[in-house]
Formats: C-alpha cells, sequence, structure tokens
C-alpha cells in the first residue's frame, strides 16, 4: 500500500471512531434521559447548596494542586507548581468537554506548548503516573473492601475481590510469559490468536524502558515516595470533592458507600472512553453504581445526570485559574524582563 493510501486509510479509520463515539453517546445520553424523571431533577438542582459545591470546587482545585505538583519533582529542568497549576486547571478544562484519552494527549501538548517538556518526556511520564493512579485505584478498592459497616452485597464484594485478584494475576502472567518464556514471541502470540496483545505488551514495555530511562537521566528514581504520596493525597482531595457533591444534591450516602461509590468509578476515570466529555457514559457509570448501592434507580439515575452537571460547572472556574496563571506568569516574566534591562 502507497503512503498516500495510508494516510487515506488512518484518516478514514479516525472518522469512523468519531462516529462511532458520537453514536455511542447520543445513543448512551437517549436511553439516560428516556429513563429519567424531568421533574425530579430539576427539583434537585433547584434543591443544590452551593455551599458544599463551592467545596466541592476547592477539593478539585487541590487535587490539581497535587497533579502538578508530582508532575513538577519529576522535570528537569525543575518547573515550579505554581507555574504548572494552570497548565493542569486548562487541561481539566478541556478534558471536561474531551473524551477522556485526548485529555492525556492535550496535557502532553500543553506541556510541551507551555513549558518546553519534550514530547517522548511527558509520555514516559504520564504513563508512569497513570500507573501509579492504577494501583491508587487498587489500594482504594482494598480499603473498601476491608472496611466494616456497608451493607453491601455479598456478591458485589466477591466481584470485586475477584476482579481485583484476576487484575493482579493476568498482569504478573503476561508480564512473566513475555519476559521469560523462550516461546514467547510475536510469532507464538499470533498463533494463539491475539496478535494485538503482543503489539501492546511490546508498546508497553518500549514506553515503560523510555520512563525508566527518563526517571534514570533525570537522577528522579529516589522521589518515588513522594510520587506516592502525592497521588495518595491527590486522589483523596478527589474523593472529598465526591462527598461534597453529593451533599450538595442531598444524597442519603454515608462516607463509606461514598468510599464505594468513587473505588467503582474510578476505572471510568483512568479508562480513555471515547464519548466526548464522558457524556452518556459517566452517567450509564454513577447510575449502575448508585443501583449496586441501594439507590432505588429513579432517584440514582437523578444523582447522575445532576452530578455530571455540577462537574460540568467547574470548567468556567478552571479556565479562570488558567487565565490568571498565565496572567500572573506574564507580569513575572515581564518584571524579571525589566529587571535585567
Amino acid at each position: 500500500m502507497t503512503k498516500a493510501g495510508q494516510t487515506d486509510r488512518k484518516r478514514w479509520r479516525h472518522y469512523l471512531w468519531v462516529a462511532v463515539s458520537l453514536a455511542l453517546s447520543a445513543a448512551l445520553l437517549g436511553w439516560i434521559f428516556a429513563m429519567m424523571d424531568v421533574a425530579a431533577f430539576e427539583a434537585t438542582m433547584r434543591r443544590v447548596d452551593w455551599r458544599w459545591v463551592a467545596a466541592a470546587y476547592c477539593a478539585v482545585l487541590v487535587y490539581h494542586v497535587f497533579r502538578a505538583h508530582r508532575t513538577s519533582i519529576m522535570l528537569t529542568p525543575r518547573v515550579g507548581t505554581s507555574v504548572l497549576f494552570p497548565t493542569f486547571c486548562l487541561q481539566a478544562a478541556i478534558r471536561n468537554v474531551a473524551p477522556t484519552w485526548f485529555g492525556d494527549l492535550s496535557l502532553v501538548y500543553l506541556l510541551r506548548r507551555f513549558h518546553s517538556v519534550a514530547m517522548t518526556q511527558g509520555s514516559a511520564m504520564i504513563l508512569l503516573l497513570r500507573v501509579l493512579d492504577m494501583f491508587a485505584m487498587l489500594a482504594a478498592a482494598c480499603l473498601a473492601l476491608l472496611l466494616p459497616g456497608i451493607n453491601l452485597d455479598p456478591r458485589v464484594r466477591a466481584t470485586v475481590s475477584v476482579a481485583l485478584a484476576v487484575v493482579v494475576l493476568i498482569g504478573a502472567a503476561l508480564f512473566l510469559v513475555r519476559q521469560y518464556s523462550p516461546r514467547a514471541n510475536n510469532a507464538y502470540v499470533r498463533r494463539l490468536g491475539v496478535s494485538f496483545l503482543a503489539h501492546a505488551i511490546d508498546r508497553a514495555k518500549n514506553t515503560a524502558l523510555n520512563t525508566a530511562w527518563h526517571l534514570h537521566e533525570m537522577s528522579r528514581l529516589h522521589l518515588l515516595p513522594k510520587l506516592v504520596v502525592d497521588t495518595a493525597l491527590m486522589w483523596t482531595a478527589m474523593y472529598l470533592a465526591f462527598v461534597c457533591y453529593l451533599h450538595a444534591l442531598h444524597a442519603d450516602l454515608g462516607l463509606l458507600q461514598v468510599l464505594w461509590l468513587f473505588v467503582l468509578l474510578l476505572p471510568v476515570d483512568l479508562v480513555p472512553t471515547p464519548t466526548p466529555g464522558n457524556l452518556g457514559a459517566y452517567e450509564a457509570a454513577w447510575f449502575v453504581v448508585l443501583l449496586v448501592l441501594g439507590v432505588n434507580a429513579d432517584r440514582a439515575m437523578v444523582l447522575a445526570v445532576s452530578s455530571h452537571v455540577l462537574m460540568l460547572l467547574s470548567a468556567p472556574l478552571l479556565l479562570a485559574f488558567w487565565l490568571g496563571g498565565r496572567l500572573l506568569t506574564g507580569r513575572a516574566n515581564a518584571s524579571l524582563t525589566s529587571s535585567a534591562g
């Protein structure tokens, strides 16, 4: 196939992906609005306690502060947390309206555009941070399993426990087979009918090596404990934002129930979903998890849509912090320039 033919094929594949994403989002939203009690939704929005919403937005900003800080300590030359924070606010605002997979790509671009971070370094760094986020999700799931005091269906506990065990075992098995088996080459895996798996493992391995190289070059391996602490504090802030959102909506959920909601919804945030702004997928995930937690279907659907509306309303605040940060940075640079002159 010629180079032009390959380009056309990629272009049409991209268009197909966009069309499928939009169709999926529209189908999910159609199902949601067909099931939702509009009058109950309007009543819920009229009763919103905006003090709790303000507290939630503060927690979200703290979340992005810790995101910026853990990125800051990995960069060479180091970029201050206060300088990175507006960039993360802009990326979060973009992710509110774009598919989640585009959010990580936009972060790589923004780091290069505003802070001169190489694309390879930015990509490798984000991969490592995503791995830390995955471990945070597993740790939160284990914590939710160990804490008593929530009336959760034993089948749900068993399902989550088995899922955690399967994820760990599959990950370990794939690594060991790919790393140490003499037959674990691309041809052998293709004969098993899963050639895409070999490609995915190779890409993950190469990216991980790229990450390790950058960390070694930056002499940042000793900062892993700080990264872990930042990741824990970051997700704790987001959990508190969930608590505040649900208090604002007068949801009758305890702290442990919110923890389970948070744990079961984390994959929706970490997995790159194709729908714009996570529309449809977000509400569907919230609806299912709230049903599991014992909330009736009508109330669950209203809470799912209302919480997403409140989260989307944070976009102007995030953009304002980005603009404010850019203005302050520009004035600081101008002051330094005039002082030097």
